[in-house]
């Protein structure tokens, strides 16, 4: 029996900073990133007194800048552009968090990866960068020979480059599918 798959735009995905588990926390004061605690920065002095009335004291922080331009750009370091980005907030793990996530021998680099990792999936997010896959078998009317195609296999909520993540979930025999439809996602 003749499949096809579809790789759709997932208008409805899940927040990854709020539907999900995070090791880390990301505070925010930008208007373009909610983050999962937002304050008014307004209400400091200095960024180091945001960060040490709002952050844990034994907690591994970094800052998050932002580039807004035609889309939101997350990264643990600063843009080239002075115009349309700056710093939009902190993102940190405690000590515990960290020690339950990577071991009682945790490395900054691992810490670095995580907080990288997560701000890469929110960007997504934002950008509605998200996919789903449909996976249809064809069925053809014995009388008329019309092909319809009804739905077999589905699975949503992908973040960002998916591909291959969308390849774990479908089924083994029809992954050879999967390059066309991600060439031809809509």
């Amino acid at each position: 029996m003749e499949h096809r798959l579809r790789i759709v735009r997932d208008d409805d995905a899940s927040n990854p900073r709020t539907d999900c588990d995070n090791p880390s926390t990301l505070l925010c004061w930008s208007r373009h990133v909610e983050g999962d605690t937002r304050v008014n920065a307004d209400n400091y002095e200095t960024l180091e007194e945001l960060r040490k009335q709002e952050i844990p004291r034994d907690a591994y922080v970094a800052p998050v800048y932002a580039y807004v331009h035609s889309g939101v750009a997350l990264s643990l370091g600063a843009f080239g552009c002075q115009f349309d980005s700056g710093i939009a907030g902190l993102i940190y793990m405690t000590h515990a968090d960290a020690k339950e996530n990577f071991g009682e021998d945790h490395t900054e680099e691992q810490i670095h990866n995580c907080f990288t990792a997560e701000l890469a999936e929110y960007e997504a997010w934002i950008g509605g960068d998200a996919w789903g896959f449909v996976l249809e078998k064809a069925k053809t009317c014995d009388s008329c020979g019309n092909t319809e195609y009804e739905e077999e296999d589905s699975c949503w909520g992908f973040l960002g480059d998916a591909k291959e993540a969308i390849r774990d979930h479908i089924p083994e025999e029809h992954t050879g599918l999967l390059e066309k439809a991600w060439d031809d996602r809509a």
